[in-house]
């Protein structure tokens, strides 16, 4: 892990590794292939919790979690989560009513973010193609506002 990422995550309360193994495994049931720094960082933390930057709050979800969240939204008719124009898969949240999913529309599932109240695929910002990119953008959003 390179010294931008332990940077970024230094904050946060990390969890035990997960195996290649078992994110394979969720890759399969999700029908995703995970970015590589992502696949990275669950290798080294399997989730984690706490601040990114001095005020943004990110629960990123274990690898089991994202599996579970999938399947009971992906039956949920009144969650959009797998709307056919805009599927998803959520990996995080900000504790507050902000979901974080990879966009599996775009080649490179980037990153988007959208409000739990109205999880509605036309509602939603990019945060990043890349899953570093994503942690700096929520770490300059926070710091500099």
């Amino acid at each position: 892990m390179n010294e931008q990422f332990k940077y970024l995550i230094e904050k946060l309360e990390l969890n035990p590794s997960v195996t290649e193994e078992k994110i394979k495994e969720a890759e399969i049931k999700l029908n995703i292939r995970f970015p590589v720094q992502y696949k990275e960082f669950m290798s080294f933390s399997n989730g984690a919790e706490g601040n990114v930057g001095e005020d943004s709050y990110l629960q990123i979800y274990s690898v089991e979690e994202v599996v579970e969240i999938y399947e009971i939204n992906s039956t949920d008719e009144t969650l959009c989560l797998n709307h056919e124009t805009r599927p998803v898969i959520c990996f995080a949240s900000d504790g507050g009513g902000t979901y974080y999913a990879f966009d599996k529309s775009t080649e490179d599932s980037s990153i988007i973010s959208f409000p739990a109240v109205s999880i509605i695929s036309e509602e939603y910002e990019l945060c990043g193609n890349t899953f570093i990119d994503f942690l700096q953008n929520l770490y300059n959003i926070n710091t500099h506002s």
